[in-house]
């Protein structure tokens, strides 16, 4: 797997949000830009700040589940596109964008296209009724892109995909996405300006 971001392995799972904390990540990213019905751009600042705690949903049953499930998904996803999977070791792995440093990533599955080819993210998410109908009406949400196209910046490739499972219908539903560099040209900034009234 040859990205051109700074990879770093964790095997501590605390360590590994430890880190996280140190940076923009991809679902904070959604939030910052205000894309993130769940998480607002002053709340990103006041957890990297120190001013609040992050809330601990570890144990959020709709957290869980998705935890639980998103191997799954890969699976599905996988098996329908015909891609390859592509594995690495470490339970946790964080990139880092190799020029912004402040730019974290941690893509849920890789993988590379049937017959060869540059590797790419796939993006698991697990859905209740209310979240699929909303996929099916209205396409995959923009929170979502935007924690893929994070992703895709800081880890250097060039596509990826969102894969969602409709736990009603059991139905894997899913879309492949090239990094959308005309975005990330603007979203970039805004990204790293947030940073600095961090520092």
């Amino acid at each position: 797997m040859t990205t051109t971001a700074k990879q770093t392995e964790f095997h501590d799972r605390e360590q590994w949000l430890e880190a996280r904390r140190k940076g923009i990540g991809s679902s904070d990213a959604s939030a910052i830009l205000g894309a993130n019905p769940y998480r607002t751009p002053y709340q990103v600042w006041a957890e990297k700040t120190g001013l609040i705690e992050p809330e601990n949903i570890d144990d959020v049953p709709a957290v869980k589940r998705g935890r639980d499930l998103e191997p799954f998904v890969f699976k599905r996803y996988v098996d329908e596109e015909g891609v390859t999977p592509v594995t690495h070791d470490a339970p946790h792995l964080l990139f880092a964008h190799h020029k912004h440093e402040s730019l974290l990533a941690t893509p849920d599955f890789f993988m590379c296209p049937e017959g060869g080819g540059e590797t790419g993210i796939v993006e698991c998410k697990v859905m209740g009724a209310n979240s699929a109908s909303i996929w099916r009406e209205s396409g995959i949400p923009l929170m979502h892109q935007i924690q893929l196209q994070h992703q895709l910046y800081v880890s250097g490739f060039a596509h990826g995909a969102i894969a969602g499972l409709d736990v009603e219908e059991w139905e894997v539903l899913h879309k492949p996405f090239r990094r959308h560099d005309k975005f990330l040209e603007t979203a970039v900034p805004k990204l790293l300006e947030f940073w600095d009234l961090v520092e």
